[in-house]
């Protein structure tokens, strides 16, 4: 049943870009159609950003496009465009939290571009403040940050954490973690679109 109150935003990582018919979907596109084809909630779409590593960007397509009335899905980089977001006041309210493979220190290797997402810390009290039902999902096998990190940051939203033993960081490529379907992120937004 339809939540028409409900609304999806999936925000992508850095270099994510929309598979073609002939590639496999990943669990970003998978998540986008089965919440739109099982009415899950009024609308669900991904929210492409082209320039991934402009923050001014990032910063202008959240705050058009979270309200109360939104849950929002974020993996990787799409996290630290949120939690910006929220930080600097952008965005206020949201319906729920969903946060993937996240991180609030400079990986080494990407450090280049996230640097611009982390020149200054989370106002983690002001995320707090807003009252953003909130869960972190981590696996223990995520090549890039590890579970303390993530576990720590959760603990600093106020977050529910998830810790599975396997995913990675959650990859939808082949090549790295092919995560496809992600059925606990589905489950997640099924409970929020039922509140």
């Amino acid at each position: 049943m339809t939540n028409k109150e409900a609304h999806l935003r999936i925000f992508h990582g850095a270099r994510w870009k929309r598979p073609s018919p002939e590639q496999s979907e990943g669990w970003l596109v998978w998540l986008e159609r089965v919440a739109s084809e099982e009415r899950i909630v009024a609308s669900a779409k991904i929210v492409e950003i082209p320039e991934r590593i402009k923050l001014s960007l990032w910063q202008e397509r959240v705050q058009s496009e979270i309200n109360q009335d939104i849950i929002v899905v974020a993996h990787s980089l799409g996290n630290l465009g949120v939690l910006n977001a929220i930080t600097v006041g952008l965005v206020e309210q949201a319906k729920a939290l969903i946060l993937v493979g996240v991180t609030d220190k400079v990986i080494p290797k990407y450090q280049t571009w996230m640097n611009t997402f982390l020149s200054s810390p989370f106002n983690y009290k002001k995320i707090k403040d807003a009252e953003i039902p909130t869960v972190v999902i981590h696996a223990e096998d995520d090549q890039f940050i590890s579970p303390v990190e993530a576990e720590v940051l959760a603990q600093n939203l106020g977050a529910a954490f998830i810790l599975r033993d396997k995913g990675g960081h959650f990859l939808d490529m082949p090549e790295r973690d092919n995560c496809q379907e992600f059925s606990l992120v589905l489950q997640l937004v099924r409970q929020f679109a039922s509140i």
